[in-house]
């Protein structure tokens, strides 16, 4: 298979997981805490550590940028559009060199590390640029927390059908 064959299939598939993720992001997002100023927590992070370690780190950062991104759209989320494209866009970037070695300890780093972007990214965007301030900032900060805890428990669950799930894919990559 030539090298424009093996890129295009890696761009679909980058964009089956972006849907896959707005969908998952879009739909527990409905099952879960909203917060005032827009905000939702959602189970979209499980999809996005597992995304992680079944793509190459550039299109799961695409992946996750895009997918979470849609789902900020479809979810009313209009402040968070673009900083969430570029915090998701990041822990996908991220967790995809940490999981790279494909063992269960890097995977779980590769969550936590994830998820402490996450919470990070979303702190910053809210007490400094939403100028929310840090009192505000941390009562989400503790919301967050939530999809923080709800995203790595569920991703680790998860864990045991990545192989097989990496095999499906080797097969159409």
């Amino acid at each position: 298979m030539d090298e424009r064959r093996r890129v295009l299939r890696k761009i679909i598939m980058a964009g089956l997981f972006a849907a896959i993720i707005c969908v998952v992001t879009f739909v527990s997002g409905l099952l879960m805490p909203r917060m005032a100023n827009g905000g939702y927590v959602n189970l979209g992070d499980t999809v996005i550590y597992m995304t992680a370690s079944l793509l190459s780190p550039v299109f799961a950062m695409f992946a996750a940028g895009i997918g979470s991104g849609l789902a900020d759209v479809f979810m009313g989320a209009g402040p968070y559009i673009i900083p969430t494209i570029l915090i998701k866009g990041l822990m996908g970037l991220v967790c995809g060199f940490i999981a790279k070695e494909g063992n269960f300890s890097r995977y779980a780093l590769s969550c936590i590390t994830g998820g402490l972007i996450m919470l990070g990214g979303y702190f910053i965007f809210e007490a400094f640029v939403l100028r929310l301030g840090i009192e505000v900032a941390v009562s989400y900060l503790l919301v967050n927390m939530l999809q923080f805890f709800g995203g790595i428990l569920f991703a680790l669950v998860l864990y045991s059908t990545l192989p097989r799930l990496k095999k499906s894919l080797n097969t159409f990559v």
